[in-house]
């Protein structure tokens, strides 16, 4: 699950079942090796959650006023480059969204008025956001092998190709 080593995935293309699913993971990969790769041993590196998510999340009950109380999962704790983190959240914030730019706009704006993110950062952002997603893809159709009743294996995969098909930042 760490971002840092998406380039695994090249060795799963077997898992999806269409031509256009294979070329959007490479489209990926393919991003991901020339932009982030090169960029990897430059980038902060930290103990990262890497696994911030909707499920991931506890809130309190005031409909009112909702405010996150906790995260539970630690299982993905990783000590990897830092601006996965941000990357992560903004993955699995953009799906289902009519402005997925605007969502991941605000998380990282978030994030950087607490901890600023380097320019390196900002460049490598888009394609590791996009690691994740076809990390996720890559997982799911795995483990959809494994285990074909399984029906919370597939809870994202649907929204996380809506997104790999923009081939963009997103827009």
């Amino acid at each position: 699950w760490d971002n840092s080593n998406a380039s695994w995935v090249k060795d799963h293309l077997a898992v999806f079942d269409s031509s256009e699913k294979k070329a959007l993971i490479n489209y990926f990969l393919d991003l991901f090796q020339t932009e982030v790769e090169p960029h990897l041993s430059t980038l902060r590196k930290s103990i990262n959650y890497n696994d911030a998510n909707d499920y991931n999340v506890l809130v309190n009950n005031d409909l009112a006023n909702p405010q996150i109380s906790g995260v539970i999962d630690f299982g993905d704790i990783v000590y990897t480059t830092t601006i996965n983190e941000v990357a992560i959240a903004a993955a699995y914030a953009l799906m289902g969204k009519e402005a997925p730019l605007d969502a991941a706009c605000s998380i990282i704006q978030g994030f950087n008025s607490i901890f600023p993110i380097t320019e390196k950062e900002c460049q490598v952002i888009f394609p590791l956001i996009a690691a994740r997603l076809m990390i996720s893809v890559t997982v799911s159709a795995i483990n959809q092998q494994a285990n074909p009743d399984n029906r919370y294996l597939q809870i994202s995969a649907k929204p996380v190709w809506t997104l790999l098909e923009k081939r963009q930042p997103f827009v």
